[in-house]
């Protein structure tokens, strides 16, 4: 698990160095919240 969420991280920060922006999101976390944050994202908030 360790390895994997330093891929991750690896993973983000080069996207991010790229212009992206990272969101991750996992099966459990609540759907609402997650179109939420997807939504303040795009406007820029």
């Amino acid at each position: 698990m360790e390895k994997n969420q330093q891929r991750d991280r690896t993973t983000d920060t080069h996207l991010r160095e790229l212009g992206w922006t990272v969101l991750r999101f996992w099966e459990h976390d609540d759907p609402v919240a997650a179109v939420d944050v997807v939504e303040m994202a795009v406007r820029g908030h």
